[in-house]
This record gives C-alpha cells, sequence and structure tokens, in this order.
C-alpha cells in the first residue's frame, strides 16, 4: 500500500487475538500502518451468530486522536479518542513487544507468589496443591 493510503477491514473479532493478529492486524502496524479507527468487537447485524471487528488504517502517521468504539459491561459501544489504537483493539496496555525473562525461561521455574494451601512437590509429579 502506499504511503498515506488508506484501508479497511471487517473480519471476525478473532483478528484481534493470538495467531489471527499476527496475521493482519500486527503485520498492519508493524510495517507502517496506523489504525485510526476500529470497532473492537459488534454483534454482526446479519443473521449470522457472530462478532465482528471493524478496522480502518492508514499507511504511515496520523497526528490526530484516534477512534475506539469499545463495548462496555453493558454491551454499549463507547467512543473513545485515543492517541494509539493497538492491534489488540484494547483500551489495555500494548503488550505485544513485551519480552519474556531469560530468568523465566532458565532455569524452568515458577513462582507462586503467597498462598494460604499446602503445597508438596515431588520430582514425578510436579506442584500438587491441596
Amino acid at each position: 500500500m502506499k504511503k498515506n493510503c488508506y484501508a479497511g477491514l471487517v473480519g471476525t473479532d478473532t483478528i484481534r487475538q493470538n495467531y489471527s493478529r499476527k496475521g493482519s492486524l500486527d503485520y498492519i502496524v508493524n510495517n507502517g500502518g496506523t489504525i485510526i479507527n476500529a470497532v473492537s468487537s459488534k454483534k454482526w447485524s446479519g443473521e449470522a451468530a457472530v462478532y465482528v471487528s471493524i478496522v480502518s488504517w492508514k499507511k504511515g502517521e496520523s497526528k490526530e486522536k484516534k477512534q475506539l468504539f469499545y463495548t462496555n459491561k453493558k454491551g454499549e459501544l463507547i467512543k473513545h479518542k485515543i492517541d494509539y489504537i493497538n492491534s489488540r483493539l484494547s483500551l489495555k496496555i500494548d503488550t505485544n513487544s513485551a519480552k519474556q525473562l531469560k530468568c523465566n525461561k532458565e532455569p524452568k521455574m515458577v513462582y507462586l507468589g503467597q498462598t494460604d494451601t499446602k503445597i508438596s512437590t515431588s520430582r514425578n509429579t510436579g506442584i500438587c496443591f491441596s
């Protein structure tokens, strides 16, 4: 797509999740696209029982506020004017660029934090809660 051109898509709301996102919205954002307007998730108005996401983007930068329509707990779409729309189409912090910490890879251990249950470990069974 040429610089300063616009495009859009309508897809099932899985485009903002995991593998579907990596092949679609992540690609757009990582290749110079700026999401300028989006509906995170909306019930399809037709007969199909499906939820869709609607996304418009521009190739290049856009200094204007972006519009993200996000569903509240009552199921109402609320318009949010924000500086940046991430590829998850979420108001939450974008964790796409988060890196796995080396200390979580080697040795393979997990910190459980405080717990009020009795925990025992075994070489054969791993961690057991009781």
